[in-house]
């Protein structure tokens, strides 16, 4: 029977050649070495093999060392010498696992204050400007609503339709420029400020930004665009929009871009984390009910968490930065305040949205909003990073959060005991493992522990 040449062979062996390669490439990395140092490579020793896996240290792993040894050890053979005898290798081999073995795993980096500043700013960055014709429908749809003539007009004789009026037909104040009256063909509507509210604002912001020429809000298919518009800022299918208070329809269509929300909650759950030293997995647990605006901050229900496994639930409270300023979100007492953040996410989930319930950093995964992934928050961490220019060294993770805020708290000078309320910690030592620059770890191996006449310089 003819062997297909599709067939695989068995992993045994595809795995014993994969390893004789692999021998067979650190045997030439020691010969190599050998040479560069005017040393003989054959026959090896065990001094010889020793000195060439500690010049590589401690770059090379435990495991990684003994496959040299290995591998070495099976070139000798090969060669017709005798394998290196003796306790020289094995007792380096304990005390590089007794060192390596047991090291810890690099610990997250601490964000600096400064580096907090850069990634919230561009958390917070507005998007590149609208274009004519997404102008044309946002100042569309503010007209129709106040004017309560049609986005398109159902004959061709009909000329009060929002597509259809010229630029003449707006009556501006001269002292501001603001729109204050629309001409119609039988009548004219003056638009009153306290009803219409900032939908006015986006009316004469829509007139300024759209160059002169056709009439202003002439675009093919202003409806099905308009819906689209409000359809995916409002969360709703077959919004009507007609119905909608003005304030709530300037949230939604002043949103610049669709991914307005997103930089909201990105930002509110960065500042939010560092304020309150969270891990992100606890962070994703806490809801948007959660939340209560205080006259001093935020006090937000953490409803489980790592170190409250029974679910009990702790209050934290967040401060205002600032306590000698007014503070709204949309003029904050400080850039980096985190209860302007929660309060500005908070406020456009109510009115442009109608969300009151749900995942405070939540992301839609198909028809339902659900809490964000660990994955996704560190995608919006390595872009906020890059994007700000920052080291990629000490790229933050979703740990990072927690790391900081403790880090930072210790250095502005709180307590053990008050960091342990903040972080909900049962021992204030456990507090230390957060705080980075506390203390150092050292590598303490050094060739003359294994062998004190061996000199690693000597040829």
């Amino acid at each position: 029977m003819t062997k297909s040449p599709f067939t695989r062979e068995p992993r045994a062996a595809s795995l014993e050649r994969q390893h004789a390669r692999d021998r067979a490439r650190i045997a030439e990395r020691y010969a190599e070495w050998c040479a560069q140092h005017g040393l003989t490579a054959y026959p090896a020793t065990d001094r010889m093999i020793v000195r060439w896996i500690h010049s590589h240290y401690p770059a090379w792993s435990w495991g990684y060392a003994k496959s040299c040894v290995r591998a070495i050890k099976e070139a000798n053979r090969k060669q017709g010498h005798p394998a290196p005898s003796g306790d020289l290798i094995p007792r380096y081999l304990q005390s590089l696992r007794r060192d390596l073995g047991t090291r810890k795993a690099p610990r997250t980096p601490a964000m600096t204050a400064e580096d907090i500043a850069a990634m919230a700013r561009i958390l917070q960055q507005s998007p590149a400007p609208l274009t004519d014709n997404q102008w044309r429908i946002r100042g569309a749809v503010a007209l129709a609503w106040i004017t309560g003539i049609p986005l398109v007009g159902q004959r061709k004789s009909e000329k009060d339709a929002v597509s259809r009026l010229p630029r003449e037909a707006f009556v501006r104040d001269p002292d501001n420029g603001h729109v204050v009256a629309v001409r119609l063909s039988t009548r004219t509507i003056t638009i009153d400020s306290e009803r219409a509210g900032g939908l006015s604002d986006v009316l004469t912001q829509a007139l300024d930004s759209i160059p002169e020429g056709a009439p202003p809000f002439a675009i093919h298919n202003l409806r099905g665009k308009a819906q689209d518009l409000l359809t995916n800022h409002s969360g709703e299918q077959n919004p009507d929009w007609r119905n909608w208070s003005a304030t709530r329809l300037t949230y939604v269509i002043s949103a610049s871009h669709s991914d307005l929300p997103d930089r909201y909650r990105n930002t509110a759950a960065f500042l939010t984390g560092v304020a309150l030293a969270r891990r992100f997995q606890d962070l994703r647990e806490i809801r948007i009910q959660d939340f209560h605006l205080t006259n001093d901050g935020v006090t937000v229900l953490q409803p489980f968490a790592k170190t409250d496994p029974q679910g009990r639930g702790t209050r934290k409270h967040i401060p205002h930065a600032r306590s000698d300023r007014d503070c709204t979100s949309q003029t904050p007492c400080a850039p980096l305040c985190p209860v302007a953040a929660i309060t500005a996410y908070l406020t456009h989930l109510r009115i442009a949205r109608h969300i009151t319930t749900g995942p405070f950093v939540g992301a839609p995964y198909g028809k339902k909003i659900q809490p964000m992934t660990r994955q996704g928050w560190n995608h919006v961490l390595k872009g906020a990073w890059e994007k700000a220019g920052l080291p990629a060294d000490r790229r933050p993770s979703s740990r990072s959060m927690r790391v900081s805020g403790v880090t930072l708290a210790k250095q502005a000078g709180a307590s053990l005991e008050d960091i342990q309320r903040l972080t909900d910690h049962t021992d204030p030592q456990s507090v230390l493992i957060y705080v980075r620059g506390y203390d150092a770890e050292g590598l303490h191996i050094v060739l003359s522990d294994i062998d004190p006449d061996d000199d690693p310089d000597a040829d």
